[in-house]
């Protein structure tokens, strides 16, 4: 069998995944339902050469120390950009709105986003 380079090397079995997402924005913002009732909108603007219809993303929040407090399902919005205007900021893919809301919580050190393939 030829492999790498045509030196009579058998390819590799072994697989290598990176991410399928780039964070190119990343906004939070306290927003008032009512007159008592405050929430927390995580929002997220990803580029990514897959279509994210088939992942399901979550915002997963920590503590201080590392600790999962709770995840969250994300609602995911693709972004209709022309492909001149996509070029001009250097970005490939499609451009996804990603977004979570949750309750304030004096507990929430960090967030990030997670994808998982369904």
């Amino acid at each position: 069998m030829v492999g790498a380079g045509g030196k009579g090397i058998a390819p590799s079995k072994e697989r290598v995944f990176g991410p399928s997402f780039m964070v190119e924005g990343d906004f939070a913002e306290l927003v008032k339902k009512d007159e008592n009732d405050v929430t927390l909108v995580v929002r997220n603007v990803i580029s990514s050469r897959n279509n994210l219809k088939g992942h399901s993303i979550n915002l997963v929040l920590y503590d201080g120390e590392g600790n999962v407090i709770q995840t969250k399902p994300c609602e995911v919005i693709e972004l209709d950009i022309d492909p001149k205007t996509m070029k001009t900021l250097g970005l490939g893919g499609n451009l996804y709105c990603v977004m979570g809301s949750i309750k304030p919580d004096s507990r929430i050190k960090r967030y990030e986003i997670s994808s998982n393939q369904r």
